[in-house]
């Protein structure tokens, strides 16, 4: 300890110690400690298992030790390492009465499996449950073989804790599953599974802790994770953002002739698909994908955040070559790898809508709003939102190069030739402002800047909260229900082969959609060279029927925007502080009309019932 001081140990900010021994990470004070062996097997790596967890001792062995590591702990540590180690000990004790030790002992050879080792009294019996519990997906790892979780007592340890350190000590046994034991060659997938499941299993085991031997109080596991972030993996979350919003990959699928195409297709007798044109792609998509695969997300520390930052790596990488691959053939398999395929059950609840949902007979015309008049609806809308968090810097602009009405990067854009219904602008603000433009803003409140470009896979999530929006105002009228029920059948045939005019046809011909409206759904589905994003508005809807019949909360989906399987992840990042609640509501969820009809919703099993009831 002569060489170096230790900072303030009680500092609210992360302690965070290099040195020859090794490192220590604090994330904040908290009554526990996770130990492990840098291992010098293992090549191909500098990363430990536990270097996600809010507190750990990562040290080197004493160079020329050659004692048995596990019958001798304090030759194992070393004299400084150890002193560090009994230092925290001794602080944390003082603070909050007990102090747990949770080292990770990587085996050279296998033995079976994990067994966690009692190497001082026993904790309570929550926390070693806790423990075995959270080990036991270990033993479902697809790339490892079948192991089992034990427990022990050693009784050698029981006389003399180890190393001198007061407190409790327990110690994992664990088999050389993320490398091979011969050639120390590393298997990072394993690794990385590894990191997750003991990550989850740590937070577990010491939350009993802190409930059984401390007055410390927490609301949960996810809770007791690491609530600071360290510089790489803002800088990480900084770099990804840059790249995603570099570029709007929507506007540039767009075709910026959709009235001129319209008028081609009519022309043609509605038998010869239409020349769709597209802006020029103002960023060089080699480029981007050179620098995002250049951002070092390895070092994210925090498995959490690891697993956001690949998959956002991921999906910004396929966007991008999709870019590269607007209108050729290539386009649609990067399409379909991106937002999936129409499953079967997706198909026939498509199917269903179009055999059993009748549009109400046609009447007087219903007065309409031209792109001017809506604009400046949606500019007192928007100014609503500005009022209550200034960070909203939204726009309104009216383009003649978008076919119709969308979010591009928090802006509404308005198609010149608009002509919106009356009875559809309520539902249509909640859609585009209620939801993709308050997600974007809430995002961009969020220290993470990822959950306002969006992670990836999110649009299924955002569309199926803006349709379930229009619901909620009792705008999701029969003809908008058969409209989202027809992309999901073109995008069907189109995976099948069928022509743009194929599609047409049978939207037609065998589902009365009328011309224009046809022509519209085909338009979108083929753009690029066949684009299957219109297939998730009917299955995002359904998935999110699904969640709120299950009890769920709706109001943390607004927190940003991020896809339905990174829920469990949200969740943990909103407990740990990482993330915070919503910085702005939906103006349509705040009225009483729309919490009635979410709370009859939440039994709705068949997607005609979310149809008003005057209209069903």
């Amino acid at each position: 300890m002569a060489a170096f001081t230790l900072p303030a140990l009680d500092s609210p900010t992360p302690v965070r110690v290099s040195a020859d021994w090794g490192r220590l990470h604090l994330d904040r004070p908290l009554p526990c400690l996770g130990v492990c062996q840098v291992s010098q097997r293992v090549t191909s790596s500098d990363r430990t298992l536990i270097e996600g967890w809010p507190a750990y001792l990562v040290y080197s062995q004493l160079e020329g030790t050659t004692e048995d590591v596990s019958s001798s702990p304090d030759a194992a540590l070393g004299t400084r390492a150890l002193a560090v180690l009994q230092h925290v000990a001794r602080e944390r004790i003082r603070r909050f009465g007990a102090f747990l030790v949770v080292e990770l002992n990587l085996l050279e050879h296998p033995a079976g499996g994990a067994t966690i080792r009692v190497r001082s009294r026993a904790p309570h019996p929550d926390v070693l449950g806790a423990l075995a519990s959270g080990l036991e997906p270990i033993t479902r790892l697809g790339d490892v073989p079948a192991l089992h979780v034990r427990q022990r007592v050693d009784p050698a340890a029981l006389l003399s804790p180890p190393a001198s350190t007061p407190g409790y000590w327990l110690t994992i046994d664990l088999d050389p599953l993320h490398f091979d034991p011969e050639t120390g060659r590393a298997y990072p997938m394993v690794g990385r599974a590894l990191e997750i499941v003991l990550d989850e299993a740590i937070r577990e085991c010491w939350f009993q802790f802190l409930r059984h031997h401390t007055s410390v109080r927490v609301r949960s596991a996810a809770a007791v994770g690491r609530r600071h972030l360290l510089a790489p993996e803002w800088s990480t979350d900084r770099a990804l953002t840059r790249i995603n919003e570099s570029y709007d990959f929507l506007l540039n699928i767009t075709p910026t002739n959709s009235v001129a195409a319209w008028h081609e297709f009519e022309a043609s007798g509605f038998e010869r698909a239409p020349r769709l044109r597209y802006r020029p792609v103002d960023v060089d998509p080699e480029e981007l994908r050179r620098a995002l695969f250049q951002i070092p997300i390895h070092h994210a520390e925090d498995p959490t955040l690891a697993q956001l930052f690949r998959a956002e790596q991921e999906g910004i990488d396929q966007k991008l070559r999709m870019l590269e691959q607007r209108d050729t053939p290539r386009f649609i398999f990067d399409s379909l790898h991106l937002y999936g395929m129409v499953e079967d059950e997706l198909l026939q609840h498509a199917l269903n809508v179009l055999q059993t949902v009748e549009c109400a007979p046609a009447g007087s015309p219903e007065p309409t709003l031209d792109a001017d008049e809506f604009a400046r609806v949606a500019e007192a809308r928007l100014q609503l939102y500005k009022e209550e968090l200034p960070a909203v810097t939204s726009r309104v602009e009216v383009r003649d190069d978008v076919a119709s009405v969308m979010v591009a990067q928090g802006n509404l854009l308005v198609p010149e030739s608009t002509r919106c219904p009356l009875s559809r602008v309520e539902g249509l603000l909640a859609h585009e402002l209620g939801t993709h433009v308050v997600t974007y803003f809430n995002g961009r409140a969020q220290r993470l800047k990822l959950f306002a470009s969006g992670l990836s896979g999110a649009d299924e999530l955002q569309e199926g909260l803006a349709v379930l929006a229009e619901a909620l105002l009792g705008a999701l009228t029969p003809a908008r229900l058969r409209l989202l029920a027809g992309r999901v059948l073109a995008v069907h045939r189109l995976t099948q082969g069928a022509t743009f005019v194929d599609v047409f046809r049978e939207l037609t011909q065998q589902y009365g959609f009328k011309k224009r409206k046809a022509f519209g759904i085909a338009l979108r589905v083929f753009r690029g060279g066949g684009f299957t994003k219109d297939a998730i508005y009917l299955r995002g809807l359904q998935t999110l029927l699904d969640y709120l019949a299950r009890g769920e909360p709706l109001e943390m989906l607004f927190v940003g925007k991020f896809a339905f399987n990174h829920i469990p992840l949200v969740r943990q990042l909103l407990e740990r502080e990482i993330l915070q609640p919503p910085a702005l509501t939906p103006h349509h969820l705040r009225l009483q009309e729309a919490q009635d009809r979410l709370r009859d919703l939440k039994q709705v099993q068949e997607l005609h019932g979310l149809l008003p009831r005057r209209a069903a």
